[in-house]
């Protein structure tokens, strides 16, 4: 504490306004503000905390007031003035986005979200699992190498739709049940809502994830204009049950002439008929939330069979619901382009948290699983794709999560951030490609397994053999 001490600036309040003021205290007219901050002021350097300096006004002030005790600023003049007039952490407050950057119309978002899809189960991260559309959007746009999830599946969804982490939303703990009676908070505006203010029209395909106990709760009575798919956290891919009960549905209807259908399969069809009907004038939100790669692991034979080479059977089943995955991926990237929205489209690509090995899932070389909160849990495979992107075929080392989206997004729609998110934009990251201050980049682990003072390259993940060593 008394290295942190030494941090801190006095601080005083005549009036306190660290909670809303209560009723009684709020006057009919707001109060004059006058705001003092001292420059390079020690903590000793006052008479209240006993400096023989004599300040004589600054301490019947403070004693006539409300005398800070555990308050804390910054070690430098920027980064404090800047969380001043902002309300943000300094690591947040990233260059604001130029104005090059905003189209003179908004752009189309295809916001693709595969589920339970581990580091290493994409080409790009090495793979023996072929997924040729995958990779090739990822090396034609912006491979997020250095970017962070949750490591499960509501806190991640969570943080995506509102742009805090689950510790703000109280979906931080676990998973959203069936049978739990809570969802999103609904004080939460969401990132399909911020979207419709400036004219997108929203649809989420898939898997939702976020509550259903009470109609308020359900995706369309939370920004979607309509939405195709499932409201609980996992179910059968064929027959669309969840504890045995049908879980699949349009808007609210049930949707109950799906059974023996692959579930990824209708999604691609309802995306199609989205776009069929979709005026190209208007921007577009695609929420694709998929399935795969969750359990249970069903896949058809035609794709399984194309890993004949794995000889595990529960990674080769595996193996064909990523390949799914990714001619799916193929086959919207394509609707997209038929209807003549690509150019301006910008797609993400992104997992929700890392694989789970013991349904097929491959996180190697990082240590952990879904679930766990090392670096195979929540270090997330994801890319940016789309021709406004200043620069292509890189790799970004920004530190990144997927709360990030939300300003992001909502910045690039036109939409003014409505609030103090705690997260930052990700298109400065981006210009930063190869010249990022210290505190942006680097080894943000977890749980750090190993780290010598002296060998800063030493900081690395625990590679284990075993459920996170190599399947092939």
């Amino acid at each position: 504490m008394s290295l942190l001490r030494s941090l801190v600036a006095f601080a005083f309040a005549f009036f306190v306004a660290v909670s809303p003021l209560e009723a009684k205290n709020r006057k009919s007219s707001p109060p004059h503000i006058l705001f003092m901050l001292a420059d390079d002021l020690g903590w000793s350097d006052v008479g209240f905390h006993g400096s023989k300096i004599n300040t004589p006004t600054i301490d019947s002030l403070a004693r006539e007031g409300v005398i800070l005790d555990n308050y804390y600023v910054q070690p430098l003049c920027t980064p404090a003035r800047g969380a001043l007039m902002t309300g943000r952490y300094p690591i947040h407050t990233v260059s604001p986005l130029e104005a090059k950057t905003r189209k003179s119309s908004p752009p189309h978002i295809l916001f693709m979200l595969a589920d339970d899809l581990g580091w290493s189960d994409v080409g790009f991260h090495g793979s023996k699992i072929n997924t040729p559309t995958i990779d090739s959007l990822a090396r034609e746009g912006v491979i997020l190498d250095n970017y962070y999830v949750q490591p499960f599946c509501t806190p991640a969804r969570g943080a995506l739709m509102t742009g805090r982490y689950p510790i703000h939303t109280g979906l931080q703990h676990f998973v959203i049940r069936p049978s739990n009676p809570f969802g999103l908070p609904l004080d939460f505006q969401t990132l399909p809502g911020q979207l419709k203010k400036v004219g997108y029209a929203t649809h989420l395909v898939g898997k939702w994830h976020l509550g259903f106990y009470k109609w308020p709760y359900v995706p369309t009575n939370r920004g979607f204009d309509s939405a195709y798919g499932f409201w609980g956290g996992a179910e059968d891919h064929y027959n669309h049950t969840s504890y045995k009960v049908v879980d699949f549905r349009n808007g609210t209807e049930p949707v109950l002439d799906l059974n023996g259908k692959y579930a990824a399969f209708e999604y691609v069809k309802r995306i199609e008929e989205i776009l069929d009907q979709h005026d190209p004038k208007q921007p577009l939100f695609m929420y694709m939330a998929f399935q795969n790669v969750h359990n249970p692991v069903q896949a058809p034979d035609q794709y399984v069979d194309k890993f004949s080479f794995i000889n595990h059977a529960m990674r080769r089943v595996h193996a064909g619901m990523v390949a799914v995955l990714d001619e799916a991926v193929g086959n919207i990237t394509k609707m997209f382009k038929k209807k003549g929205l690509w150019k301006n489209t910008l797609t993400v690509f992104s997992t929700d948290n890392g694989g789970e090995p013991i349904y097929g899932g491959y996180n190697w070389p990082l240590r952990g699983t879904k679930e766990t909160l090392w670096e195979g849990g929540v270090r997330g495979a994801a890319f940016i794709h789309g021709k406004m992107l200043e620069k292509t075929g890189v790799k970004c080392e920004g530190l990144l999560h997927i709360s990030d989206f939300f300003p992001t997004l909502i910045n690039l729609a036109g939409v003014v951030i409505y609030d103090f998110i705690s997260t930052s934009l990700i298109i400065p990251h981006l210009r930063r490609i190869g010249r990022y201050a210290t505190h942006l980049v680097g080894k943000w682990h977890l749980v750090p397994a190993a780290y010598k003072p002296a060998d800063p390259n030493a900081l690395k993940e625990v590679r284990k053999n075993g459920i996170w060593g190599p399947w092939m």
